[in-house]
C-alpha cells in the first residue's frame, strides 16, 4: 500500500479509476507539479535544452512562461487564469 507510511492512511481519499466524476486535486502541489512537468514535457522538445517553463502569477491572474536561453522570457499563455491549475491545462492544450 503507497499510503502506509501515513498515519491517518484512511482520512486521505482514494482515487477511483472507474468512477467517472472523478478528479484530481487542482489545489494539491504535487498535482501542480506534475501538471507543470507534462507541460514541459509538451513544450520541451520543441524548444531545445535551454528551455525552462514554469507558472507566474500577477496582478491579473496566473500563466505559464518560458525562458529561451538568451532570448528572454516569453509566455506561452498570458498570464489571465483565475488558478495556476487553469493556466497549466491551457499551456497543455496550446502545446504543438
Amino acid at each position: 500500500d503507497p499510503f502506509a507510511c501515513i498515519a491517518d492512511v484512511d482520512r486521505l481519499p482514494r482515487p477511483v479509476p472507474n468512477d467517472p466524476h472523478w478528479v484530481p486535486d487542482l489545489d494539491d502541489p504535487a498535482t501542480l507539479g506534475c501538471l507543470l512537468a507534462l507541460v514541459r514535457e509538451a513544450w520541451e522538445p520543441h524548444r531545445g535544452s535551454d528551455y525552462i517553463a514554469s507558472t507566474m502569477h500577477t496582478g491579473s491572474g496566473w500563466g505559464v512562461g518560458a525562458r529561451f536561453g538568451s532570448e528572454g522570457l516569453a509566455a506561452i499563455v498570458l498570464p489571465t487564469y483565475e488558478t495556476e491549475a487553469a493556466a497549466l491545462v491551457a499551456a497543455l492544450e496550446a502545446a504543438p
